[in-house]
């Protein structure tokens, strides 16, 4: 039998809530390293963009397939073009550009919203520090450049001092900007908006995908890169559920409890301590 393919989701699996390893990078590319060169497959499986998930992926000496927003892109090795899995999520650069364009026509002469578009994660650590004191927007609008078959934005608003908060009223009104936008584009025939809305005030963050993207929808592309090989997936929660008998669900010890019932193998340790007890359960095996 040929060894198994991993997947590891990122946020909250491989990373805590504050984007942080848990385990030292020298330990976590240690293991890496023994997994692929016992023959096994590691890869990554998020809802981020490929550019950050690739990043990761380099970090980290690992050299498997890329899944990227939510199941949308497949990416089978980092010299290969990502195929597109769900055709129909393929217009949303369409749909962050009509955005964009309305933001700023709001903003001409104006000065209401400070508006980027690039790495959000970069962008967000960097806006305390950044251009509240050069200009007089009341609003920053960070949308994420690297997403092609999802959207995905930060929101800030100025507080009295002149530092950016997250602030959930401003939140709303940008998602209330944001829906008849991507309504235009993404529609039932009766008119009505076919999107997967994440909207989360604790993070200032709301990302769009189509609803039928799932990390389960890339199966079929996995099979025919590497047939004849056992999937495994590791993660924290529903979304990261690749469906019954053809992917072993593994589960670190942070993961919700609806999603530790359901898998297989389940590690004690949360985040990235978690993950590499289970690589090494699974090369145990």
């Amino acid at each position: 039998m040929l060894p198994p393919i991993v997947l590891i989701d990122i946020d909250k699996t491989l990373i805590n809530p504050t984007y942080d390893f848990t385990v030292p990078v020298e330990e976590i590319k240690s293991t890496v390293l023994q997994a692929q060169n016992c023959g096994l497959i590691i890869g990554l499986n998020s809802d981020s963009a490929i550019p950050t998930i690739a990043a990761k992926s380099d970090c980290l000496g690992i050299t498997g397939p890329i899944i990227a927003e939510r199941g949308a892109l497949f990416l089978p090795t980092s010299v290969a073009p990502p195929i597109v899995v769900n055709p129909a999520a393929d217009n949303f650069v369409s749909f962050r550009d009509a955005f964009l364009a309305a933001l700023l026509k709001r903003s001409v002469g104006t000065g209401h919203d400070l508006v980027i578009i690039g790495d959000v994660n970069f962008l967000v650590n960097q806006l305390p520090a950044g251009p509240a004191a050069i200009t007089t927007a009341k609003r920053a609008i960070i949308i994420n450049g690297l997403r092609r078959c999802s959207c995905g934005l930060w929101v800030r608003t100025r507080d009295t001092n002149g530092q950016w908060q997250i602030d959930e009223p401003t939140l709303r009104d940008v998602f209330e900007e944001l829906l008849p936008i991507g309504t235009a584009i993404f529609h039932d025939g009766a008119g009505q908006p076919i999107m997967d809305v994440d909207y989360n005030p604790e993070y200032g963050i709301i990302i769009i995908h189509h609803p039928l993207s799932s990390k389960a929808a890339a199966i079929h592309q996995l099979r025919v890169t590497y047939p004849d090989r056992t999937i495994y997936m590791i993660g924290d929660s529903m979304s990261d559920w690749m469906g019954g008998e053809q992917v072993i669900q593994c589960a670190v010890g942070n993961a919700s409890a609806d999603y530790r019932r359901r898998c297989q193998l389940v590690s004690s340790d949360s985040f990235t301590a978690g993950v590499l007890g289970i690589l090494e359960t699974i090369l145990g095996a």
